[in-house]
């Protein structure tokens, strides 16, 4: 865990604008637990600030808003369970911060938002893409599952759509970011500073946002694919999702199967359920699982040999348990919903 937090977080004040900058450009952005506590602090601190009436969320370094949660170091601190449990217990709580938080929150995802990163943007209440976003929930490929309450979003998502980046963790870009309703405004990179200049001078939220907010031509692949998706990815358990895929010769259907071949078999299990039981369910409650669930990976080996393969040795070959989605039995999948102690609501108990 990086532990120079006071520059991994840059906070600038003009007007009644709060910027908070994640400033871990070499790593993306990623979040580390000191930043996460301390922007944290900030939120309770400027919930009480009557001169502040905005607060901003952007990333450093050009390259990512965030690319997620530090699951490096989560990987490096596998045996200390405690210590990850806290980890999640403190990320969620500020995603959810973020979300109830009075005043308005904006996010510019200029550049990757995947994961954490989403947890953070998903929760404001307007999120700009640029031409440069990639947004993903990636946690498939690692052994993991779409958390920071992804699922409350990627339920709201046309037709099957949400299902589909659930289970795949593909990237898409920003016509489908927008079209998928993850993004609440579409903006040119190169407009942002006047944006933010605008939004300085004490402009209305809303109606500078309407002011720089460009109409995105939907060309990207899953707006095209619309139909197919709802007739493949609505199908009734993963191994029918990829059944259906296959009988499918469209090119996007062929290479989705494939993504969806090198995925962890667990993990779609977990994901498909995990989607299915947010259905109707509201964000607190969402979050509230997502915390039990990502525990519960904290205590099996997918997660581990997911980041160990793809992020630490990136040998790119993850040794998955069990190999295949058919001998993946529903109790397994199920256990990663039976409850723990504690809950964000009630404070960490160690």
């Amino acid at each position: 865990m990086s532990t120079n937090t006071e520059n991994e977080i840059l906070i600038h004040r003009q007007g009644a604008v709060l910027t908070v900058t994640l400033n871990r450009p070499a790593a993306l952005n990623a979040l580390s637990q000191g930043m996460i506590v301390q922007i944290q602090q900030g939120l309770m601190l400027w919930e009480e600030d009557p001169s502040v009436g905005l607060v901003v969320f952007r990333g450093a370094g050009g390259k990512a808003f965030c690319a997620g949660g530090d699951i490096k170091s989560t990987w490096a601190e596998r045996a200390n369970v405690s210590r990850n449990d806290r980890y999640f217990y403190d990320e969620y709580n500020l995603i959810r911060t973020i979300y109830h938080f009075p005043k308005p929150t904006l996010a510019l995802m200029d550049g990757i938002t995947m994961g954490g990163g989403y947890g953070v943007a998903g929760a404001c209440r307007f999120r700009v893409a640029t031409e440069n976003t990639r947004w993903a929930m990636p946690e498939t490929g690692i052994g993991f599952f779409p958390d920071v309450a992804a699922s409350y979003y990627l339920l709201r998502a046309p037709g099957a759509m949400g299902m589909c980046l659930a289970l795949t963790g593909m990237t898409i870009g920003p016509e489908d970011t927008v079209y998928g309703g993850f993004a609440s405004h579409y903006v040119y990179a190169a407009a942002l500073d006047d944006m933010m200049a605008a939004f300085h001078d004490g402009g209305n939220v809303e109606e500078v946002l309407a002011r720089f907010h460009k109409t995105p031509v939907l060309t990207g692949l899953l707006c095209q694919h619309q139909d197919l998706i709802d007739e493949c990815c609505g199908a009734e358990s993963p191994q029918a999702i990829l059944a259906a895929l296959a009988q499918q010769s469209a090119e996007w259907a062929q290479s989705t199967l494939a993504l969806l071949q090198t995925r962890s078999p667990l993990s779609l299990g977990v994901t498909f359920e995990r989607m299915k039981r947010a259905a109707g369910q509201d964000f607190d409650l969402i979050i509230e699982d997502d915390y039990v669930i990502a525990r519960r990976f904290m205590r099996g080996e997918e997660f581990f040999e997911g980041v160990r393969a793809m992020l630490v040795d990136k040998d790119k070959t993850p040794r998955w348990q069990p190999e295949t989605l058919e001998n993946l039995g529903q109790t397994e999948i199920l256990n990663y919903f039976a409850p723990l102690p504690g809950s964000l609501a009630d404070g960490f108990k160690g």
